[in-house]
């Protein structure tokens, strides 16, 4: 089978863009052609960037041509989509349609009805725009903080929406989770049109994680973008309000933060390869403090794959993704973070069994292999039909 995935890059490498790869490369060791249309937001560095990226993201029959170019040479079997903002447009899609090359999509967040594609503003959980069919409250509540951006986000998010061309054009939505399918349906995609293909966890470090001994298990972990939206000040709270236990925190973004900190905290930075998979076999706990719906943060799995319990907040999709391998707080809280991180700390009978079972769930539910087969086995049947 040959897979076309289409994916605009970010201007630095995300979650997106690890997705894309880990696609890329279990599609290929199941002997799929793997072909790519892919750009660049790294390109967009001055003010005819930004002009360029305000356009291109509304309308692009640049683009159209390319990919309508695209798949007369590649002639794939089936579109995977990815990420279309803003070089590359979803104007592109009724191309495939004229061919009746089926579309997939992985739905990486929310943008189908909310133009920021968080259904958040102000770090706080907003579905204004999804509610009411209208692009009207971003642009009220300025959700980009910036009037012409938050303009350029509502007018591409409502053309997309005028002429369908998700709507028309995708035949299958992949949702990470339970809870992204059941918003998606909510604000009317068909339910047979939606399915369920998580992330999964990196093949390489899954098998080092089935042979690691267990770490130090020393520390209360978090590992990801320090920010607001991601609730780093309520962590901080919480480690404050807990001096006894240690925290330590990866990721860029420490600056904010430093002079918040209690002696506690120890900021280790980005990391990567080894030093990622060390700071978190050591871990005891790993949490997660985000104020919005997260989506499928990818270092859920690299901790529950080395058997440490998650804390995460109920809400979104986190709770589906660990089950019984951890436990959940009151979002936004930091007094029931404190408390439930209190309470667990020293709780053998618990830890032990949330490890046992957050190590299961990655290998039954999360493994490259199970993914795998889910994405070929939606592909085939699209293909059939």
């Amino acid at each position: 089978m040959k897979v076309a995935i289409v994916h605009n890059d970010y201007g630095k490498f995300s979650g997106e863009e690890a997705v894309v790869r880990d696609h890329a490369d279990v599609l290929t060791a199941q002997g799929c052609d793997v072909v790519f249309f892919r750009c660049s937001s790294a390109e967009l560095k001055d003010l005819s960037g930004n002009l360029k990226g305000f356009v291109c993201g509304i309308w692009n029959p640049f683009a159209r041509h390319c990919f309508a170019k695209f798949l007369d040479r590649e002639k794939p079997d089936i579109v995977h989509i990815h990420n279309l903002y803003p070089l590359i447009n979803p104007c592109i899609l009724p191309e495939a349609k004229r061919r009746n090359i089926p579309v997939v999509m992985t739905v990486h967040n929310f943008r189908l009805f909310c133009p920021n594609g968080l259904f958040a503003v102000n770090n706080t959980v907003c579905e204004e725009c999804a509610q009411k069919q209208s692009v009207q409250p971003c642009i009220r509540k300025n959700c980009l903080q910036s009037r012409l951006k938050t303009l350029g986000y509502a007018l591409r998010t409502r053309t997309a929406q005028h002429f369908g061309w998700y709507k028309d054009n995708v035949d299958r939505f992949l949702c990470l989770t339970e809870f992204q399918r059941d918003k998606l349906i909510s604000y009317g995609v068909p339910q047979k049109k939606c399915a369920i293909v998580p992330n999964f966890i990196d093949a390489q470090w899954l098998r080092k994680a089935k042979t690691a001994l267990p770490g130090k298990r020393g520390y209360v972990a978090y590992m990801g973008r320090l920010s607001e939206e991601k609730g780093i000040d309520i962590l901080l709270d919480a480690a404050r309000a807990l001096p006894s236990i240690p925290f330590k925190i990866a990721g860029n973004g420490a600056e904010s933060y430093r002079t918040e900190a209690s002696a506690n905290v120890d900021f280790v930075g980005y990391l990567t390869g080894e030093a990622q998979f060390e700071f978190m076999r050591n871990a005891r706990l790993q949490v997660m403090t985000s104020r919005c719906y997260e989506n499928f943060p990818t270092t859920l799995l690299q901790g529950m794959s080395l058997g440490i319990p998650a804390i995460v907040p109920a809400s979104g999709g986190m709770p589906g993704i660990i089950g019984k391998g951890g436990t959940t707080f009151v979002p936004g809280d930091s007094d029931d973070l404190c408390r439930t991180i209190q309470s667990r700390w020293n709780a053998e009978d618990w830890y032990t069994q949330a490890a046992v079972e957050a190590r299961n769930r990655t290998q039954k539910y999360y493994s490259p292999d199970i993914v795998g087969k889910s994405l070929l086995d939606t592909y085939q049947e699209l293909t059939i039909e």
